[in-house]
């Protein structure tokens, strides 16, 4: 299997770099290759390294469960029957810390662990943003962007040729433009799942059996809502439930995600656990307006993948789902700011403590004549917030942006869809494929 290339690597180099006093805690969802990056990355270090895959290693997951004191060194001392001596500038790599069920008394034990650094690695994110201390870095893998799957597809030219033409806004050539969309509405089917990934760079970079890369891809989808399920004892019928839900209410175009759609009756009380824990686990991303909020999946190959296999859904609806979706995936995956404000219909911002923030949550923004904002990230570029609407191929629906910007100068208004690079305005008009070049 091929080495997939990642943005992460450059994040990894700084921390081992510059952050020669912290400790790192890299999380994402199951099948995102973080065990694979970091492996690659410390085998390229001229530091000796110790790797422990807890998910593998029953003896000493079990070990750790039943002994482990606040104290790594003395327990692998203690599993291995002799003092284990760390020599300086060694790394120690803790996989998969989840599956001891004391993943959280190993992240808070680091802060009085000063004589090596530790990579903590965990599937399932099940410890809460705000439980990691603040002297440990953090990074979080999500499936491929993309520009990281044409990296990975021998395309890096076109890459090259969106951020061109991005920085200038200059309209591409029509011929090349087409190639581009032709990839990208590639990159919607397969997705950002590094093994679905390598099949379709197997195959010639070619769809060639729609039928078999959908049951890859939802092989994927169990066995992440396996690991989610055992790591979090959570029920996965009600994570399926959210997931068809989601599914259920882009088709209605709903303007809010509402629990008692899911399951008629139900309440936020009966979901809103559940909806953290795939939240911190990366399976959903969610997009909040003051007491609102909307979900998405967090991978659109897996998306379109289980509406193919379970709904009947035409080509429009199946389009607008997955491009509004991409847009969701790929702002997520550049938010690092946790804002504890959100924005309000009026111009005011104000303070919302209705839902439960994640670090990476997103924003969304509705009037109260019916305009909207698809999506409002805040990105650590001088607390830069970035307003992006999906527009498909209707140059109309910038109305929205245009509003929004009256209200709120500051921002950063873009619209995305099936239209060229062009200015109108202080608005931004970009093709749904060149989201990446706004973070």
């Amino acid at each position: 299997m091929n080495i997939i290339k990642r943005k992460a690597e450059k994040k990894l180099e700084d921390w081992y770099r510059n952050r020669p006093d912290k400790h790192l805690y890299v999380t994402g969802l199951r099948g995102t290759g973080k065990s694979t990056l970091i492996r690659h990355f410390a085998d390229s270090l001229p530091d000796k390294y110790i790797y422990i895959d807890f998910e593998t290693d029953n003896g000493i997951r079990t070990y750790f469960r039943e002994h482990f004191n606040n104290d790594i060194i003395s327990a692998l001392s203690g599993y291995a029957g002799e003092g284990v001596v760390f020599s300086p500038g060694m790394i120690l790599i803790l996989d998969e810390i989840h599956m001891t069920g004391i993943g959280k008394d190993i992240l808070a034990s680091l802060s009085a662990f000063d004589n090596i650094r530790v990579i903590l690695i965990d599937s399932e994110g099940v410890t809460a943003d705000e439980l990691v201390p603040a002297d440990i870095s953090r990074i979080i893998l999500r499936p491929l962007t993309f520009d990281e799957f044409l990296d990975n597809t021998g395309k890096e030219w076109y890459k090259e040729v969106i951020i061109g033409h991005y920085e200038k806004m200059r309209s591409v050539p029509s011929l090349i433009n087409n190639e581009i969309k032709d990839i990208f509405d590639d990159y919607l089917t397969v997705g950002g799942m590094p093994a679905v990934v390598n099949w379709y760079t197997a195959n010639d970079c070619n769809i060639t059996d729609i039928n078999e890369l959908i049951r890859l891809q939802l092989k994927e989808y169990r066995n992440i809502i396996r690991a989610v399920q055992e790591a979090e004892h959570s029920d996965c019928s009600k994570m399926t439930a959210i997931l068809e839900g989601i599914i259920e209410q882009d088709i209605n175009c709903n303007r809010h995600f509402a629990y008692g759609r899911v399951v008629k009756g139900s309440s936020g009380s009966y979901y809103t656990d559940i909806v953290n824990k795939m939240v911190n686990a990366g399976l959903i991303c969610r997009s909040r307006f003051e007491a609102h909020f909307r979900l998405f999946w967090a991978d659109t190959g897996l998306l379109n993948a289980y509406m193919l296999s379970s709904y009947s859904i035409s080509d429009t609806d199946l389009e607008r789902i997955l491009n509004t979706s991409y847009l969701a995936q790929q702002l997520t995956s550049a938010v690092s700011i946790s804002s504890d404000t959100s924005i309000s219909s009026d111009t005011s911002i104000t303070s919302d403590a209705s839902i439960t923030s994640g670090l990476h949550d997103l924003q969304y923004w509705c009037s109260e004549n019916s305009s909207e904002i698809d999506q409002i990230a805040f990105i650590d570029d001088n607390s830069r917030r970035l307003a992006v609407k999906y527009i498909g191929a209707s140059k109309k629906k910038v109305r929205s942006l245009q509003i929004y910007s009256e209200q709120f100068p500051e921002d950063n208004p873009v619209a995305v869809g099936d239209v060229d690079f062009n200015i109108m305005g202080n608005l931004k008009l970009i093709p749904q494929y060149a989201v990446f070049c706004l973070i």
